[in-house]
């Protein structure tokens, strides 16, 4: 890929990855949506640690959007502790302990392997006070965002200047995460509004 195709790409992806967080900060705030503080302070770790793997390696503007999306997640983070979900269970405090018991080992793993399935199992602890949340109130997370990050991760990984292994792991863990819970919600609205009909 040229050089610049991959800053055209990477440049979509820092400009998506700005807008698309600006409906869910517009929805927080109004109160339709109820961040889970838990799962928003651990993408912005996650995230941070990407995003200074990546540039430690030399990666160039494909890891600027790691960059933004860490600092967006702060920001959601500190705005849950105002406005965001309330309930927080006992599976949520195991899903932070674990989360971040499994960071240190992350930043240790010498291996490219062992990052891929640490990093990966750090995200879904991250994503699973969501996911719960959002099965029983589907409605309180704009989806909007959710679906752009599929766009922002795919985009930031193709701009990749050096596309090793420890560089794709955030972004494909994002992918993959993104989607589950982009078809969770989809299928639980669905279930609640055929409820209500019959």
């Amino acid at each position: 890929m040229s050089e610049s195709l991959r800053v055209l790409l990477g440049s979509l992806a820092l400009a998506l990855g700005f807008l698309s967080y600006l409906p869910y900060i517009r929805d927080t705030m109004r109160g339709s949506t109820r961040p889970h503080a838990i799962s928003w302070f651990i993408w912005s770790l996650l995230a941070g640690i990407g995003f200074a793997a990546q540039i430690s390696e030399g990666n160039g503007i494909g890891s600027w959007v790691t960059g933004l999306i860490s600092g967006e997640c702060l920001f959601i983070f500190l705005l849950s502790l105002r406005v965001g979900e309330r309930e927080i269970t006992r599976s949520d405090w195991i899903c932070l302990i674990a989360g971040l018991a499994a960071i240190p080992l992350w930043i240790a793993a010498k291996t490219p392997l062992y990052s891929v399935i640490l990093a990966t199992i750090i995200d879904i602890f991250a994503f699973a006070p969501t996911f719960r949340k959002s099965f029983v109130r589907p409605h309180e997370e704009t989806l909007v965002t959710y679906v752009a990050a599929v766009a922002i991760w795919t985009l930031s990984w193709i701009a990749l200047d050096k596309p090793t292994l420890s560089a794709v792991l955030v972004p494909a863990t994002a992918l993959l995460t993104n989607g589950s819970f982009i078809g969770l919600v989809l299928v639980r609205r669905r279930a609640l509004a055929s409820r209500v009909v019959n």
